[in-house]
């Protein structure tokens, strides 16, 4: 696997950077790497301004826009309602936008919510100043204000009851102030579309939300595909160049097909994470915890890491044997290769002439054979005839 990788990348090299074996000038090898910079800034621009047709989840259903659809109808959630992109935003939700702008043009509305939040803000403020008071002083000096009578402390005890005196009245009013719910325009024109939507809103959410990493990778194929495609087409077509025209088109076709190819398999990878670990899993976890039986997910966790572990460990073990192998023939070879331009004996260290014995004399190791091609006598450890240069072995 490591050797087809290191092939792979070395045609690949060659391909982008050689032409007819050769490497390319350094200048030109400044200005395609320039170009391909340029290019893949370019196809991102490209794909970031395509994706803006698919908007995530959050933008296409904000949470302000479930919410009003979820939870209870209040004069806030009617106020602070916004879409951060209302032209990206689900039909209900746009829906939604428009009722909620009309009801706050209509006068009976807007006198109740008016009313409502700045005595809301009145309360608020004068909470505020309550625990503020409360945090200066502790229990010794609120006592002791509490005694006086006279003075700069007793005008001090006067305000502060008549704030806790405001802040119970304010509590009353708003506790009997009429609910968002019970304005007339909002009983005719929004309650009737949040009560017939509410499964239906947060059903379209569950289901864009799953499909989503697709309508991602589809929208950013629909972009990428027509250049990758122009790109190898056009390097399939000069494959075979001879002229000087044919080969730079060759060589411009590689650089920006290996471009375009990059963002496709980093999306790819993306798609497949967002659909093995994220859904399916997600979704099999959830299925195991309505079952009762969520202990089975991480039985099958388990599983697949100790298989996982497992097949690297076969696989490491496996190819233990070929690797020591070679090593021990890179080691011989280099062994050979010193006793060689040492002229000692392989087997015993004895030194020895391997132009003219034919064997040693410490242990009689056999030194000359006979060329196979050339029929000459050459070293026996040598890798290639010293006489027509050819492989001995």
């Amino acid at each position: 696997m490591r050797r087809k990788l290191r092939l792979f990348f070395k045609n690949l090299w060659q391909t982008l950077f050689f032409i007819d074996g050769k490497a390319l000038h350094s200048a030109l090898v400044i200005l395609l790497l320039g170009l391909d910079l340029f290019i893949f800034i370019t196809i991102e621009r490209g794909i970031s301004d395509a994706l803006i047709k698919a908007p995530p989840p959050y933008i296409r259903y904000p949470q302000s826009c479930i919410e009003l659809f979820t939870k209870p109808l209040t004069y806030e959630r009617i106020e602070f309602f916004f879409l951060p992109n209302g032209k990206l935003a689900a039909p209900l939700c746009q829906k939604a936008a428009k009722l909620i702008q009309a009801i706050k043009k209509d006068q009976s509305y807007a006198y109740f919510s008016t009313n409502y939040f700045q005595k809301k803000d009145e309360l608020q403020r004068l909470q505020r100043s309550i625990d503020t008071q409360m945090q200066h002083y502790n229990n010794t000096l609120l006592e002791k204000i509490a005694k006086e009578e006279s003075g700069r402390l007793a005008k001090q005890k006067q305000r502060f009851y008549k704030q806790l005196q405001r802040i119970a009245l304010l509590k009353k009013e708003l506790a009997t102030w009429p609910k968002a719910i019970h304005i007339a325009v909002v009983k005719e024109k929004l309650l009737p579309l949040l009560a017939q939507s509410k499964k239906l809103i947060i059903k379209q959410k569950e289901r864009y939300t799953f499909t989503y990493p697709f309508i991602y990778f589809y929208t950013m194929l629909k972009f990428l595909l027509p250049l990758f495609i122009v790109a190898f087409l056009l390097f399939y077509k000069t494959r075979n160049a001879s002229t000087i025209k044919t080969k730079a088109l060759h060589l411009l076709s590689a650089h920006l097909l290996f471009i375009t190819a990059l963002p496709a398999i980093f999306y790819t990878l993306i798609l497949i994470y967002d659909i093995i670990p994220k859904k399916f899993l997600a979704l099999v976890l959830h299925r195991l915890y309505e079952w009762g039986v969520l202990y089975l997910g991480y039985y099958f966790l388990i599983f697949v890491a100790a298989t996982l572990i497992g097949y690297a460990i076969y696989h490491i073990l496996k190819r233990a044997p070929i690797i020591e192998r070679a090593k021990r023939i890179k080691s011989m070879r280099f062994a050979k290769r010193q006793a060689l331009n040492n002229g000692k004996c392989l087997q015993c260290g004895m030194k020895v002439n391997y132009y003219q014995d034919n064997f040693c004399q410490g242990c009689g190791n056999r030194l000359l054979i006979n060329c196979p091609h050339c029929k000459s006598k050459t070293a026996k450890i040598a890798s290639y005839c010293r006489h027509c240069g050819k492989n001995i072995y």
